[in-house]
Order: C-alpha cells, then sequence, then structure tokens
C-alpha cells in the first residue's frame, strides 16, 4: 500500500448496528499507516536505522545481516536473520559484466500468505494475512536525478572536471555569514588509484577572498596527496566579504586552468559557477530556515525511495571491495547522536 496523498486523513466512525464491510477494514489499516508513515518521512527521514551491514563472504558472496531500515515511502523494511547470497543470483547482475562497481539496493515489498480454509464470497481461495517483506537487487548506475541526501542542504557540490580516469569537483557552504571564515574543498576522485593525475586549477572568486586575492591557484600531485575514503580532498580557509543579502561565484578559470592524466594533459571546459548566500545572519539559522521550508517537496517527492546498501567492486566476479551507504541513506537514533556529540565536545576540548 503506497500513498503519496496524506491530505485529508479519513477514518472510520463507528455506531452501534454499523454494517462493517471489506472496505470499512482497509480505510482502518490505511489511517493508521499514512499517519505513522508520513511521521516517519517528515520527522525522522528515511535510511538505515540499525544494522543491514553488508560484508563479504567468500570471494563470490554476500550477507546483508539484520537490521532497519526506513524507505522513501515511511515504510519499515527488517531483516530478522542474515540474508546470504551469491553475487550471481541477484537480480541486476549481469554475466557479462564481471568487473567493476554495483550498487546493491533493498526494497520493500509484501506478499500474501497463510491460505485460507475456505474461498471468498468470489469464489476464489484466498490468503487470510499480508506479509511485509523486503527484496535485494544490483544496479550498476545510480537512478538517475538528484538522490537527494541531507547534506544537500548544506552543501553546494560543482564537477568542474569529469572525464575516464578522474571527476573533480568544488564543494562549498550553500550560506555564508558576513564577514567570516569558511571552508573551501577540492575533491578529486580517481577511477584508477594506480593512474598518476596532476592538475592546476584557478578559481576567480566574487564576494570572497582567499589571502586577500580574488582568486586563487591550486596545484594538485596525486603522487604527493593521500587518498581518504576514495578521494583526494584538499581544505582551504576563505574570508567571506563583509557584504550581506549578495552572492559568492566561485569560477573555474578554464583558460588558465588544465588536467594531466597518464601524460595526457587536458583543459577544462566548464561554464558552471559554483555558489553561496551571503547573509548577516547565522549559518544554522539559514539551514534550518531552508530545510524546514522545502521538508515537504523533499519528503513527497523524493526522487528515489530505495535505499542503497553498497557499492561492490568486481573483478572477474570476484568481491574486491565494498563500500557501505555510499549515498549516505542513514538514520541518526538518539544514542547515536550522543555519542557523536561525546566525540565532538573531546575533540573541542583537544
Amino acid at each position: 500500500m503506497i500513498n503519496l496523498s496524506y491530505f485529508s486523513f479519513r477514518r472510520n466512525n463507528y455506531y452501534n448496528g454499523k454494517l462493517l464491510s471489506v472496505n470499512d477494514f482497509e480505510a482502518e489499516q490505511k489511517y493508521i499507516n499514512d499517519k505513522r508513515r508520513i511521521l516517519t518521512r517528515l520527522i525522522g527521514g528515511m535510511g538505515v536505522a540499525s544494522g543491514l551491514d553488508v560484508v563479504a563472504i567468500g570471494n563470490d558472496s554476500l550477507s546483508v545481516e539484520a537490521g532497519l531500515g526506513i524507505d522513501g515511502f515511511g515504510r519499515e523494511i527488517v531483516l530478522s536473520e542474515p540474508d546470504v547470497k551469491k553475487i550471481s543470483s541477484f537480480t541486476g547482475y549481469d554475466p557479462a559484466v564481471q568487473s567493476g562497481n554495483y550498487f546493491l539496493f533493498i526494497e520493500y515489498n509484501e506478499k500474501l500468505s497463510e491460505r485460507s480454509h475456505r474461498d471468498g464470497a468470489d469464489g476464489i481461495r484466498q490468503f487470510d494475512k499480508v506479509t511485509e517483506g523486503y527484496s535485494l537487487y544490483l544496479s550498476k548506475d545510480i537512478p538517475k536525478g538528484e538522490v537527494g541526501t541531507i547534506k544537500d542542504y548544506y552543501r553546494s557540490e560543482n564537477v568542474i572536471f569529469e572525464n575516464c580516469d578522474v571527476r573533480i569537483q568544488c564543494e562549498v557552504p550553500l550560506y555564508l555569514k558576513s564577514g567570516e571564515k569558511f571552508i573551501f574543498i577540492l575533491r578529486v576522485i580517481p577511477r584508477d588509484i594506480e593512474k598518476f593525475i596532476k592538475a592546476n586549477i584557478r578559481f576567480d572568486l566574487t564576494c570572497v577572498r582567499y589571502n586577500r586575492q580574488n582568486y586563487i591557484n591550486i596545484d594538485f600531485d596525486s603522487t604527493k596527496c593521500r587518498l581518504f575514503d576514495g578521494a583526494y580532498i584538499m581544505e582551504y580557509v576563505m574570508d567571506c566579504m563583509n557584504v550581506t543579502n549578495d552572492i559568492a561565484v566561485f569560477e573555474a578559470d578554464a583558460g588558465n586552468s588544465s588536467v594531466i592524466t597518464d601524460d595526457r594533459p587536458q583543459r577544462i571546459n566548464t561554464t558552471a559557477n559554483t555558489e553561496a548566500f551571503i547573509s548577516s545572519r547565522d549559518i544554522e539559522q539559514s539551514i534550518t530556515e531552508n530545510f524546514c521550508s522545502e521538508t515537504m517537496g523533499y519528503a513527497m517527492h523524493y526522487p528515489f525511495r530505495d535505499i542503497c546498501l553498497a557499492k561492490i567492486n568486481l573483478e572477474n566476479g570476484i568481491i574486491k571491495a565494498i563500500e557501505r551507504l555510499p549515498l549516505g541513506q542513514r538514520l541518526y537514533t538518539n544514542g547515536q547522536l550522543q555519542l557523536e556529540n561525546e566525540a565532538l565536545r573531546d575533540k573541542v576540548k583537544i
């Protein structure tokens, strides 16, 4: 039962002598489910709440551990025990493509169970129960369209160069506070970590400064940097100018930028700018107000509603690496937030 139109809610009105039909009982279930699921979607969110780890069992099999997840419709997905399968048995696996990355998704499903001992009014043998369950499938690609995560309401990401060897993107906060510092991030994501990558990228800056200059030149050499979580990450502290209700712009200068992979120099070719809004208000306040104003659209029109549990790298059908929750689809419980606050307090003290 899927319902994205939650307005307005209707429930049964009971009175002595009322004749109850199948429609009345279905309306009762729908009312209870819809109420719970809209609260889950708008207050709790979607993702893995507990467990659902993906671990390799040998060279060609996976185990999805017991756990609980909430999908984009607010429906609970429960695994009461580990589910072990061979890679080749998953829906979506292509025997002709045994090397590369696959994404493992879990989706909610339900099926009729416990066949009735008597026929229904239409003479067809019915089932007495509906069992809620799940199914697992593989996909070569992330679904098209914006996947949508919480961080999309905080940071702006813009790909400035991409080819078969590497993807380079810059990241800035969506909101900057007038006259304060912020962090500009350049992320270099290699397709093959064995390949040499070198880049020289210039950004022209509007309404922000780096070392009191309105530009920044970034020199990158993969032999001099360390990989972190599959990417090279460079962070630069910049200053926001003392203006308000204006737009900061980070423009990659294609004419003065180049990327070298395996001794092949290439010019970047981008006209897309990365932008941030400058305000006199606190960043936290701006983020919260933006998220609250767009929460209904975020929950009601989520472009993809299954949970991506893992990115699996295969080589000739053999599991080489597993990256858990590559889209960051995780639900934070009170216990997890308390633990993070403890770690943050210790970090601040240090």
